[in-house]
Order: structure tokens, then sequence, then C-alpha cells
């Protein structure tokens, strides 16, 4: 099924964890001289602390721009040949943790939904506008990004809540209290290692964060992508970690405990 193979991943598309752990480039004593930095989407750059962990994300982001077509292919091919349809979506995300009910209490009112409710319309658009895409008409992927993007890290924070994990930090002055946390320290949290294998935290971290290149959350969240900026791609690789979180299991968690 296309589905789980969308889920589980490809080690040929993302170079597996195995293989990136491996790397380890020494710098000439040229490059030494001269300080390491990257550059964001609005041309502002950032220094390089550490330059093997930035060449084990560059070759990701290397072996990934050269084979993600593959899996693109099978996915709009799928679409074409109505294999993929948003009703076929919705029936395999109602086989998957996204269909049981979430609840929490919020100012005293207990608020109901499941994840699904949170992505559907995005996942609608996402398939609607891949099949303009197929037939060469104009398409707009702004709705299927934008949405999904937050509605990952939104998932990402409910699942790690549910797990026990942390969502929130102290302040470095104590008297402002707690805070949420960013994404970049919910991909660090050493519980997600128990829900998620780094495989598929590597392609979060490559697809949504400043770490890997791509940085969608950061530039959807704060507004700085504009209409020629998204595209089909950047749109799929939201969709796809939209299925990883698919693998994810309430019903095997404890219950967690003050």
């Amino acid at each position: 099924c296309l589905f789980l193979y969308l889920t589980m991943g490809d080690c040929f598309v993302f170079p597996p964890e195995k293989m990136l752990s491996k790397i380890q480039i020494k710098e000439s004593e040229i490059s030494q001289m001269f300080a390491h930095s990257k550059i964001d989407l609005n041309g502002n750059s950032s220094p390089i602390k550490d330059i093997n962990e930035y060449n084990k994300y560059f070759a990701f982001d290397i072996v990934t721009s050269n084979n993600l077509w593959i899996m693109e292919g099978a996915f709009l091919e799928s679409i074409k040949n109505k294999k993929i349809t948003y009703p076929h979506l919705i029936k395999y995300f109602n086989r998957t943790c996204f269909s049981e009910p979430i609840s929490f209490n919020r100012s005293g009112s207990v608020i109901e939904y499941t994840w699904l409710s949170c992505v559907d319309y995005a996942l609608r658009d996402f398939i609607n506008e891949s099949k303009r895409y197929i037939i060469l008409k104009k398409t707009d992927w702004r709705f299927a990004t934008d949405s999904l993007s937050l509605k990952f890290e939104g998932i990402l924070r409910d699942m790690l809540a549910i797990y026990c994990g942390s969502t929130t930090k102290l302040q470095k002055n104590e008297e402002k209290g707690y805070s949420e946390m960013l994404l970049d320290d919910l991909l660090r949290d050493l519980r997600l290692k128990e829900i998620f294998s780094q495989d598929d935290i590597n392609l979060f971290f490559y697809v949504f964060t400043n770490k890997w290149f791509n940085n969608i959350r950061n530039y959807v969240a704060h507004g700085f992508f504009k209409p020629q900026d998204y595209d089909f791609k950047k749109a799929f690789l939201v969709f796809l970690c939209i299925m990883r979180l698919t693998k994810y299991s309430i019903k095997s968690n404890q219950p967690c405990h003050d």
C-alpha cells in the first residue's frame, strides 16, 4: 500500500541515520581560518557551530534533493490513476491514531477533538492541488503548506504530552515562569525517540527547522514565505511528515502522573 510506503519512509530517498552518523569531514587548514555560516531565506547569516553536524545535514539534503522525485512520482502517479483520492486518504487516517478522541481541560472546560479534525481540510486541499498539478493547471500550495506545518507542531506537542514528554520550559528569569517549547526543543526531547525513529526525527528537522535548511515552520509562522515561495515539493514534504505521525499509538502509552 502506498500509504504505508509514505508513512514508513524510504532509505533510498532519505538517508538513514546509520549512514549519516558515519560522516566525518576533516577541515583543511585554509577552511579553519574562516568562520562558517549559513544564509536564511531573507539573506541573514548565522554561524555554524559544529561543521561535522552541518555536513551531516548537508549530506541529507543532497541525497534527498536528488531522490525525492521517486516518492513524488509514485504519489502523483497514484493520484492520476485514482488509487489515491481524498476519501482513500481519510479512510487510511481513520485507521490510525488520528481518529482517536483527544480531550483536555482548558480553563475549566473540556475540549474534545481528533487530530484528523485538525488536518482534514488541509489534506483535502493538498490532494485537490496535486490533481491540478498533474494536469499542469495553476496551483496554490499556500493553505496546505501553512496549515499542515502549524498543525504538525500542535499534534506533535499533544503526542509528547500524552507520552509524558516535556512541552514547556522554565524561563531563564524564574520570575517569568514557564513558556511553551519551540519546535526545535520538542524534537530534541528524549521521549520523542521512544515514539519515533531517529530517521523520522531527522526528516522532521530537515523539513521544519533552520537546523536542516528548509525551516518551513519558522518561515510560515513568521510570514516570511511569499506566494512565489510555495511549491509542490514543500507541500509534499510537509504532507510526508504528517503521514509519519500516524505511526504513533495512543493505546500503548501509560498515563502520566504528576
